[in-house]
């Protein structure tokens, strides 16, 4: 089981079905910030497949806490 998973997160599709699922999970749940985590997920998939961790974290990361933090003098703070 375990080098079934390794080897599907060593494909882009993988990470791209992953992004589907949390865009259609925000859709239903009415999560707005949805769209930019799978965004960050799609973006940094290939670099994570490839095993380039130094360039795909960074990327989810920030995708991430872009999507959820708030901006200052912002409406939603």
């Amino acid at each position: 089981m375990i080098d079934w998973l390794k080897k599907r997160f060593q494909e882009p599709s993988t990470y791209m079905g992953l992004s589907l699922v949390i865009s259609g999970a925000g859709v239903l749940g009415r999560i707005d910030e949805a769209d930019a985590v799978a965004g960050a997920l799609a973006q940094a998939g290939n670099d994570l497949a490839a095993g380039n961790w130094q360039i795909a974290l960074p990327l989810l990361i920030g995708g991430i806490f872009g999507a959820f933090m708030g901006e200052k003098g912002g409406k939603n703070e």
